[in-house]
């Protein structure tokens, strides 16, 4: 029988501030000497309230049906189920709650820190040894918890989706020209959709790809080798002055927003300005570029992400007249930024990412004919 949450103390209710205000935490990890220091850090932050603190993976999961987290500080190697196994059964019990994994497994950009992102993971932090709790590691835990305690609710449960003729508007929308560049937007849960929609593209698709997915700079070289090593195409963490070519995928840098310049011969250029969602880098400069540059030929693709970063720039590419598709709820591990979308009524296609692959291959399919 799993074990029941342990009792909560009076210092742990927080009780010197209004309930509204508490950023609620629940700890997951086997070590008592962690949970401990963990709890120590925490309980000294007069906005944080440790709803439950437990060893196991299979007891956080039991907790959930009676316990609402903000946020759910995750070990991975655990005995029983690990952290990664749990996390998708977390994500979909925990009613919005954000999960930040802190592991000593978790180098960033590591395989684990990326896999754990790929499940739909907020964030990742390296746990550091028993001696090294204090200090930078705690002021930068706290900071951390903060900045996703900062995300509304409504911004990761799932509205609804409006009923589409789903299967009747792609077709509709897939004009002659072809597809002739892909926009990819996404955020918490977009790696693995990402991994999904680039693998059932065919092959003979050779257009150039542009991705935008929100994580720390750190992580992209190890994304991008990860993404080499699924595709086998080329793929390149984007710099100033990059010129596009056919058939290689482009992958926004942690230093700004994809844009583009030039005509025939396009180059890339790194936008650092602020954007308009807070975002960096953003879905809505890259979209924004792929309307001005490619018009009509231009296809995005708006994936499971936490937001509405990308909803601008779909507007843009949309009024260019280019096809603008998004992935359905039940694929989502977030639907914020698609759901955007498709609540604007701007997506041409709501379908999970093979689906829109295959839209999307059979758009570009005009154009692998017509240059054959």
């Amino acid at each position: 029988m799993s074990a029941q949450p342990q009792p909560l103390t009076k210092s742990r209710r927080n009780p010197k501030i209004n309930a509204a205000q508490n950023v609620r935490v629940m700890l997951v990890d086997d070590s008592i000497v962690a949970r401990a220091i963990l709890e120590r850090i925490l309980d000294s932050e007069e906005d944080f309230s440790i709803v439950a603190s437990l060893p196991n993976a299979a007891d956080a999961i039991d907790a959930l049906t009676h316990i609402a987290p903000d946020i759910i500080l995750l070990d991975i190697e655990m005995p029983g189920m690990s952290g990664l196994a749990a996390l998708p059964l977390i994500l979909n019990k925990s009613r919005g709650a954000r999960v930040l994994i802190l592991s000593a497994n978790c180098v960033d950009g590591g395989p684990a820190a990326i896999e754990a992102m790929a499940r739909g993971a907020a964030d990742t932090m390296v746990k550091p040894g028993r001696g090294t709790f204090s200090g930078m590691f705690s002021r930068t835990l706290v900071e951390r918890i903060r900045a996703l305690s900062q995300i509304a609710p409504s911004q990761i449960a799932p509205s609804p989706p409006p009923v589409l003729p789903i299967g009747v508007a792609p077709q509709q929308s897939v004009r002659a020209q072809g597809i002739s560049a892909i926009g990819i937007g996404a955020s918490t849960g977009g790696i693995m959709a990402i991994n999904a929609f680039l693998g059932a593209l065919p092959p003979a698709m050779d257009c150039p790809i542009f991705i935008t997915q929100h994580l720390p700079g750190g992580f992209m070289p190890y994304f991008a080798e990860q993404l080499r090593r699924l595709l086998g195409r080329t793929v390149m963490v984007v710099e100033d002055g990059m010129i596009v070519a056919p058939g290689i995928v482009y992958l926004a840098s942690g230093e700004g927003h994809i844009s583009l310049s030039g005509g025939t011969k396009k180059r890339i250029y790194i936008d650092r300005s602020p954007s308009e969602s807070g975002a960096t880098p953003s879905v809505d400069p890259m979209l924004a570029a792929l309307a001005e540059h490619y018009g009509k030929s231009a296809c995005g693709v708006m994936l499971s992400g936490m937001g509405r970063d990308g909803l601008t720039g779909a507007r843009r590419l949309r009024a260019a007249g280019g096809l603008m598709m998004a992935q359905d709820m039940e694929s989502c591990v977030v639907w914020g930024m698609p759901g955007a979308v498709v609540r604007a009524g701007l997506a041409d296609a709501v379908q999970n990412p093979v689906a829109l692959a295959n839209i999307a291959g059979a758009a570009g399919a005009i154009n692998v004919s017509s240059a054959a």
